[in-house]
Parts: C-alpha cells; structure tokens; sequence
C-alpha cells in the first residue's frame, strides 16, 4: 500500500426551494447562498466541491464558477423528471484535469435524486491511481435503480479502487457501502464517520 493521499473536498445540499426562491425563500437566496458557497469552498482549501440542488432550474445545476470558483472546471449532473428534477455538479480546482464526464438522474420514478461524475487527472500523482473517479451524488430515499452505467461508461477501471464519492446520502454512514455498490460498484468504502444520516 502506498501513503496516504489527502485531499480537501466540500458538499453542500443548499435544497431546492433557495434556488428557485420558493416556501418563503427570497429571490435573492440562491445569490446569496452561491457566493456563501464558493467562500466556504475556498475557506475550507476544497480542491473538489460538490453541490446539490443549486440549480437555475428544478434540473439544471448553476454555474458554480459565476458564484466565485473563478478557473474551476464543473461537471454537472441534471435530473430531468417530469415537471420537476434534480440537479448535482462537481467543481474542480485549477490544476485537475476532466478527462470524461457524465451525470443524470438516479431512479425512474418520483424518488429519482441527481448524480454527476468526472474520470479527472489530480495535480498530484496518486499511487496506483492515475485517474480518480469522483461523484457528486443526491441518493434516493429508497434505492439507486440508475446511473451504474454511465459511471461505469465514465470512468472505467478507476471506478474499481480509485473512487470518491460525496454528497447527500439520505442514509445514516452504515447504509452507504449499499448505495456504493448500486451506483459505483468497486471496493466498498470504509465506513463513513459518524454514522449519521448526511442530511
């Protein structure tokens, strides 16, 4: 086994009624929490952020790199369902390279959640790893039934060992290696700490 590689991330689910100023929220909100984003994204020296449901539409992930992640590379992953959606996306700092990307919907039916993923080349050499696979993901509140493939598609080999994943799992930490597997497949990740539900 090689040394441990670190690498600062930062997720948030801003939930969808900021973004399209609804239930009371202003139009203002999703202006407001975009630029919160892109400050904490730098605050917290993330190389790689995720975000769900700060979307310009039920579907459709805002442009991160507007808010302030100025050179950022976005992936971005829309859920088109029906009359409504779901969106996710991934911003990579300067530096990463995206070698093939991907994203879509998670479920065929109401429970359906939004995932993005990115085949990316880290600024620093990983050993064993020349790609990482990342995802952005917003699972279901019952099973991923969709989006194996295009993972699969995306990222090929890394997505066996060379793998990150986060985002809104609406499972506590325990429940997660089952959601890996659906979506990911691969080794199953350790544990996620604590073992609490991630939203």
């Amino acid at each position: 086994r090689g040394e441990a590689v670190q690498l600062s991330t930062f997720f948030w689910n801003v939930h969808w009624e900021c973004s399209m100023a609804a239930r009371g929220a202003s139009r203002s909100c999703k202006r407001h929490i975009g630029r919160r984003f892109a400050e904490l994204a730098r605050e917290s020296q993330a190389e790689i952020v995720a975000s769900v449901e700060l979307s310009d539409t039920s579907s459709q992930p805002a442009d991160l790199v507007h808010f302030g992640l100025d050179g950022w590379t976005q992936v971005n992953g829309p859920c088109a369902s029906g009359d409504g959606g779901d969106a996710a996306a991934l911003a990579f700092a300067p530096g990463w390279v995206v070698q093939s990307s991907g994203g879509g919907c998670l479920r065929h039916d109401w429970d359906t959640r939004a995932f993005a993923v990115a085949k990316v080349v880290p600024p620093r050499p990983v050993e064993g790893c020349p790609s990482l696979c990342v995802v952005a993901i917003h699972a279901p509140h019952s099973q991923i039934t969709r989006g194996h493939d295009v993972v699969k598609s995306v990222c090929g080999e890394a997505r066996e060992r060379c793998a990150v994943a986060m985002g809104d799992w609406n499972v506590p930490g325990h429940g997660v290696g089952a959601l890996w597997a659906a979506l990911v497949g691969g080794s199953s990740p350790g544990r996620p700490q604590p073992d609490e539900r991630s939203c």
